[in-house]
């Protein structure tokens, strides 16, 4: 202290700064007074109020910063005022790479490693620094062949993953190797599905690739057979590639002292034909040369469900052997015919109580069949031989209805059985005279009716004019009156109620019949009505009759109060019809022939429609059917016949 001296103390607020780092990740937190390594997690710094800090943020190798949060945010520095307590968080994340598995090639096959399975899952995500392990496992009829991109080679792939990875893995459909060779002092080539050998005679193909080789003998040689991975003496062979193969084929020269066999087979069967000394195995082996002059035995042998009926051409006879002399080509036909079965019959039916019988079966001599029973205990076979199949029915003590079945020679043999039931009678019925003079007089007896199950029946007699009668006999009177014909007939019911009838037609020699032909229902204005009258009276001459014909005109529908208007037809003059009341033409009266007559022609005016209804009757002679309108049955001698039709106005 040398001289006076002043001192002022200056007091500021001091403030605070927090730095935490949050995330999976690394990184570091610079500024004025911080510096948060990779080791630190949280630092603390004061500084005095108002004082402006700068932060800033470096991700490690490994990592990137996300921004901050508290009291900074985004992705940039951070910058803080001091004027409080303050708090910030850095957030760092590890890096993540995606890794990318593709497969390649003709084949298929899998790849599978950490959170792979392609398969279907083909893309991952891993963190940075992730060892990465995949493996290639092949289908069955591929193979792997090796990898490509971010590996290499054939083993498995390891990889780490930092950064973004592709691999892909080709797969190829597993190819075997056919190989032909040519044998023999004869000559010849092999063709087939790329093989040309010739000069080409292997080739790689796709597993279970289907391959046709076919031999082509050259002139002076023949193809002899097939060895290794075919066998036989036919032209072609098929191989299926499911492994590497070797086929030979053997050519010789063709030599005059040998003879060729073929056999040939024929017929609706089938069967094998083999040969001693070897080589006819037909089979598929359907020829083969032997020395000239040697003997050769040949043995036919048929398939199941066939049978060998005999041979052909250079054998003969229908025994199972045949011999022959190789002195020159030969051809043999063998015959093996299907074991056709006729059974009959296939379908049976019986009543109630059962019973027994046969069922015949044809085959061919040599065929084998059996006879097969389905239903035991009701349905049994009692002997099966010489084409004869004998069984029984039981009596059916059941309610119901029952069906069995035998398999014989393969076919089914279908057997029905029924309950007792009441079965319908039948109606017959006789009459003592079926035509005759009215009035006739039949006499009809039911004694030949039945029933089948000897319930009693009733008899119930109608005839077609209304005569009834009851009884197995009665006696029926026909008149002459209203028709030519007339039907009885006879019904018969049993205890059950059930059922028949029976008719018979009989026919009177005194009838009248009377009929309006070409009449329609209805007209229009110009059409043009044509009416005719059909007649045809056979009675006798002392019961004549006369015929009446009336139309009536609908003059109501015309004149307002004005009824109806009767014409009728006298049947001959210029005005046939006449408003008063007349028979027909008196020439109609005694006993004619069938005839027609013209009763109406004319063409349809405008202004005469309406509805007109035309009468025919015949009665007895001089009887006038108006005056016996309330007793008109008593001197009827035909049906009433009335029909009508309608006119159009306009």
């Amino acid at each position: 202290m040398n001289k006076a001296q002043e001192v002022t103390a200056i007091f500021k607020k001091v403030f605070s700064l927090t730095v935490n780092k949050s995330g999976d990740g690394t990184g570091s937190i610079e500024g004025i007074g911080i510096n948060c390594g990779s080791d630190c997690k949280e630092e603390k710094e004061k500084y005095v109020e108002g004082t402006y800090v700068t932060l800033t943020a470096t991700a490690g190798h490994d990592s990137i910063f996300e921004g901050w949060s508290g009291a900074c945010s985004g992705t940039g520095n951070c910058y803080v005022t001091m004027n409080q307590a303050q708090k910030v968080t850095a957030n760092f994340k590890i890096k993540e790479f995606p890794l990318n598995v593709s497969k390649n090639g003709t084949g298929k096959g899998k790849i599978t490693g950490s959170g792979i399975n392609c398969g279907s899952h083909c893309e991952m995500l891993y963190e940075f620094g992730t060892p990465v392990t995949l493996t290639a496992t092949a289908d069955a009829d591929s193979l792997f062949i090796n990898w490509s991109g971010a590996c290499s080679g054939n083993n498995s792939c390891n990889m780490t993953m930092n950064q973004v990875q592709e691999v892909t893995a080709t797969f190829n459909i597993k190819m075997f190797q056919l190989t032909v060779n040519k044998h023999g002092t004869g000559a010849g080539r092999v063709e087939g599905n790329s093989i040309n050998c010739g000069s080409d005679c292997s080739e790689n193909y796709n597993i279970n690739t289907s391959v046709t080789l076919t031999a082509i003998p050259n002139a002076g040689s023949s193809f002899i057979n097939w060895s290794g991975a075919c066998s036989g003496n036919t032209g072609n062979c098929t191989v299926a590639m499911a492994q590497s193969k070797n086929v030979i084929a053997t050519f010789q020269p063709i030599i005059d002292d040998e003879q060729l066999l073929t056999i040939n087979k024929i017929g609706s069967g089938d069967g094998i034909v083999t040969s001693s000394p070897s080589g006819i195995n037909c089979g598929s082996n359907c020829q083969q040369k032997y020395d000239k002059n040697s003997s050769v035995t040949l043995t036919a042998e048929a398939d199941a469900g066939s049978i060998f009926t005999g041979w052909g051409n250079s054998c003969s006879g229908n025994a199972v052997t045949c011999i022959i002399n190789m002195s020159s080509d030969k051809t043999v036909t063998t015959k093996f015919d299907l074991c056709e079965y006729t059974v009959t019959p296939l379908k049976s039916s019986y009543g109630v109580d059962g019973g027994d019988s046969t069922i015949e079966v044809t085959a061919p001599v040599g065929c084998e069949w059996e006879a097969v029973n389905h239903n035991k205990g009701w349905l049994n076979i009692t002997a099966s031989n010489n084409g004869v199949v004998e069984y029984t029915v039981s009596a059916n003590e059941s309610s119901t209805e029952r069906t069995g079945t035998f398999t014989i020679a393969g076919q089914t043999v279908t057997i029905e059985q029924g309950i007792d039931v009441n079965e319908p009678p039948v109606a017959l019925f006789t009459v003592s005279s079926l035509e005759g003079t009215a009035p006739l007089v039949v006499t009809v007896d039911a004694s030949d009716s039945s029933d089948p199950d000897d319930d009693s029946i009733t008899y119930q007699w109608e005839t077609s004019d209304g005569h009834t009668a009851t009884g197995i006999t009665t006696d029926f009177t026909f008149e002459e009156v209203n028709s030519c014909e007339k039907t009885i007939t006879l019904t018969v019911t049993d205890d059950g109620g059930l059922f028949d009838q029976e008719t018979e037609t009989v026919s009177s020699e005194d009838c009248a019949i009377v009929e309006f032909l070409g009449l329609k229902e209805t007209y229009a204005v110009g059409e043009r009505m044509t009416v005719k009258l059909l007649i045809d009276v056979n009675v006798s001459g002392h019961k004549r009759v006369d015929l009446w014909v009336a139309i009536q005109i609908p003059i109501d529908e015309w004149i307002e109060g004005v009824p109806p208007l009767l014409l009728f037809s006298q049947g001959y003059g210029i005005n046939q019809f006449v408003d008063y009341e007349v028979k027909f033409n008196a020439d109609y009266s005694f006993e004619r022939e069938e005839e027609e007559y013209t009763l109406v022609d004319f063409t349809i005016p405008k202004g005469v429609g309406g509805t007109f209804v035309f009468y025919a009757l015949y009665v007895d002679e001089d009887k006038n059917p108006m005056e016996h309108l309330q007793n008109l049955s008593e001197i009827m001698r035909s049906e009433l016949v009335i029909k009508q039709t309608i006119l159009a106005y306009e």
